[in-house]
């Protein structure tokens, strides 16, 4: 039976001559998930969407329950290609840091997995994004990338956001507190580790929400977690800025 899949399906999906998974690691582009986040994202869940490369072709594709710490596993799916008959597969997949890896007889690939809406998921082999985006039907799905209205319904207009923030790159790490109040005038108040507030502004760019703090712009990314909170982040000179943080309520500065 694979056989007659892999023309049609894995290799098809997937670009030709990559008989491997053993592939360099490369950067993980802005709001992959990591490993963990993948674990629980496939645990239970079905995949679907269409060929990359086969018009009109379409797969579903399941994954048993993924016990705890554990990195490697199996998957069964059906391919349905244009105008002729379903058949079934099965592959098998297993964790290489962020990765999502899959296999199957003679071919193999790893991909960075990145939530859009939805239960949509863009999928990025070797830096690049596919032509297609999948969908991603999980009991524990992972983090969604909230669009400029999303942001504005979640974060701003006169609401307090604190938490955490931690930067990694060539200046070494560094980490500390948070807490900003966005206003719906577009005004900003924020303190960084305790300190007395400072005033700015905030607005979109594209997909991202910028802050400017003393002429200084700033623009990240934010996704929203299952249990509720937020992660933002945005490359450096240096390196990059990740934070978490919940909303904690109405402002009281955006009101003064």
């Amino acid at each position: 039976m694979l056989s007659r899949i892999i023309p049609v399906f894995t290799a098809t999906l997937f670009a030709a001559g990559c008989a491997t998974t053993e592939v360099p690691s490369l950067p993980a582009p802005d709001g992959a998930l990591t490993a963990n986040q993948l674990v629980s994202l496939m645990s239970g869940a079905t995949m679907s969407g269409n060929s990359t490369q086969t018009a009109g072709a379409t797969f579903s594709q399941s994954y048993d329950a993924i016990p705890e710490r554990k990195t490697k596993g199996k998957a069964s799916g059906i391919w349905n290609p244009p105008g002729g008959a379903q058949s079934s597969y099965s592959v098998s997949w297993r964790l290489k840091g962020d990765q999502w890896c899959e296999k199957w007889d003679g071919g193999g690939a790893c991909w960075h997995v990145v939530p859009l809406s939805g239960a949509n998921y863009q999928f990025y082999r070797d830096g690049a994004p596919i032509s297609e985006t999948w969908k991603i039907d999980s009991p524990n799905p992972g983090p969604l990338r909230l669009s400029p209205e999303e942001i504005k319904a979640e974060l701003t207009n006169n609401q307090i956001n604190a938490g955490t923030w931690e930067y990694k790159g060539s200046g070494g790490n560094e980490s500390g507190t948070f807490t900003t109040h966005a206003c719906a005038d577009g005004t900003r108040h924020r303190s960084i580790d305790d300190k007395p507030f400072t005033q700015g502004t905030w607005t979109f760019k594209g997909d991202k929400m910028c802050s400017t703090d003393q002429g200084k712009q700033r623009c990240y990314g934010v996704w929203k977690h299952a249990d509720g909170s937020f992660s933002t982040y945005r490359k450096t000179e240096g390196g990059e800025v990740t934070s978490i943080s919940s909303v904690q309520g109405v402002s009281e500065k955006c009101s003064t």
